[in-house]
């Protein structure tokens, strides 16, 4: 019997955790908790020292697997709590669709006697986040393993393939997981609009080739039409901007502006653009700079040094904290001593026009002395906060205000349009679509597709999933008399 357990991410952008088990053996895929700021628990409450792991599994924020957690994280309660469950018998691993944190938070709990598996890119990204801090494991010294697109994973009687898809991560794959009972084929966070839809068609394609019968997508951009663009909202701000389009976009504004600092929120993993920025500003006289961390992911993503003319600035408690003479994380050591130059708040204050500036949103109380005179221009590029969902976001507002600085939206996200997925899903030939990462997930359509809307927690069995019909709630329709599913 295989089975597809869904234990998190039925609901939620990102967080997801779900379990493929046949005959024993377990795969994992992915390790994540989901990013949803306003709703974190730990928002004003500081986690406990060596108990966060144990909180976390308490609280049903991370997922009860026997043989998962390395024992040194399992104090207490959440101890006797895993001894508990029935012990496994059968291998198992991890493997991960990309290495943004909604995806990989909890990797560093995982015992180092379980494999955890990634693309190139991921392993190099995964570690970085540890060690700067970002994610809520360990420092970045749990070993993860780098898996060839046509390299399968195999776990006792699963095999899994890696493949590539478009994202705005390097190194972002989508799974095949052949089964005894058929192939499940799950998008990971994928989109048509990057630099390379080739990629992501690609995947729609193995699936199809490899008879999927069930397609796992996400469907993170599925919202009610007035939440996506109320009436009022200009067609051209409705348009869809492609990758191509961001440093092309945010180069133009400098160009209007010519006297003005450039200030970026930018998630840096994405090595591709942050390249595609630095190529730009040369081009129009200017230099991109990065801080330490921006730097350390780009590299990261990119798998090679940067190819154009940057520099990197140092923010205010990287200074302080060089002053007194402590040890900064190595990432931000080897940042610096990488960098062609370095430049103070008060050299990119005198020449504002020569410069275009990653900050960190955490590092904005920089702009009293980047900004000493009031202007600028703030592009929006998919960082944090990512939207007015944040509760940080009235304060980056009031920040941009305080400053005289204008805003401009220059993102391009990561995820596929409602009507691109549907392609997608269509492209890939799966007759049944398991719909995640989503708030609305019913919103979903694909003619000719049954649609499954998981229940979080419980239990499918693929051949039960493949031959019923569903309710939208993820119940077995009444007609359907053989429920074969926990």
């Amino acid at each position: 019997m295989t089975t597809i357990t869904i234990l998190a991410g039925a609901r939620t952008i990102g967080g997801t955790q779900i379990v493929v088990e046949e005959q024993g053996a377990r795969l994992l895929f992915d390790c994540g908790i989901a990013y949803d700021p306003a709703g974190n628990p730990f928002a004003q409450v500081q986690r406990r020292r060596g108990r966060v792991l144990s909180d976390l599994l308490t609280l049903g924020l991370a997922p009860f697997i026997p043989g998962l957690y390395a024992p040194e994280f399992l104090p207490g309660s959440s101890a006797g709590m895993i001894a508990a469950l029935p012990p496994a018998d059968g291998p198992l691993a991890v493997a991960l669709s990309h290495s943004h944190l909604d995806h990989t938070h909890l990797v560093g709990f995982v015992d180092p006697a379980v494999p955890v598996y990634a693309s190139d890119a991921a392993t190099r990204i995964v570690p970085v986040l540890a060690d700067l801090g970002y994610s809520l494991g360990p420092r970045g010294d749990r070993p993860i393993q780098a898996l060839a697109p046509d390299e399968p994973l195999v776990i006792g009687s699963l095999r899994v393939h890696l493949i590539p898809v478009d994202h705005d991560v390097g190194g972002a794959r989508g799974m095949l997981i052949e089964t005894a009972e058929g192939v499940i084929a799950y998008s990971g966070d994928l989109r048509l609009h990057g630099t390379h839809p080739d990629r992501t068609h690609a995947f729609a394609q193995r699936a199809r080739a490899a008879g999927a019968r069930v397609l796992i997508i996400e469907g993170t951009r599925l919202r009610p039409p007035a939440e996506v663009a109320p009436e009022s909202t200009p067609q051209e701000e409705r348009r869809e901007r492609s990758e191509a389009e961001v440093a092309p976009a945010v180069a133009e504004a400098l160009l209007q502006a010519p006297d003005q600092l450039g200030i970026i929120l930018l998630t840096p993993e994405n090595g591709e653009r942050v390249e595609a920025l630095a190529r730009a500003m040369t081009a129009i006289g200017r230099m991109l700079v990065l801080d330490p961390d921006a730097l350390a992911f780009a590299v990261a993503a990119l798998g090679r040094p940067i190819g154009e003319r940057f520099a990197v600035y140092l923010p205010g408690p990287l200074v302080a904290a060089r002053a007194r003479g402590e040890t900064l994380p190595a990432g931000i050591e080897d940042a610096i001593a990488a960098a062609p130059r370095l430049l103070s708040a008060q050299e990119i204050a005198a020449n504002p026009d020569q410069f275009l500036l990653r900050l960190n949103f955490g590092d904005f109380a920089d702009l009293i002395d980047l900004l000493p005179r009031r202007g600028g221009l703030l592009f929006l590029a998919n960082g944090t906060p990512l939207g007015p969902f944040d509760p940080a976001w009235p304060q980056m507002e009031w920040w941009a205000r305080r400053h005289g600085m204008s805003i401009v939206d220059v993102a391009s996200t990561g995820h596929a349009r409602p009507e691109d997925l549907t392609a997608l899903a269509l492209e890939s030939g799966a007759p049944m679509v398991m719909v995640i990462h989503s708030v609305y997930p019913e919103l979903f359509a694909a003619p000719g597709a049954r649609i499954l809307l998981p229940e979080q927690g419980r239990r499918y069995e693929l051949a039960a999933v493949q031959t019923h019909s569903w309710n939208t709630d993820g119940q077995m329709r009444t007609d359907d008399t053989d429920d074969s599913s926990e």
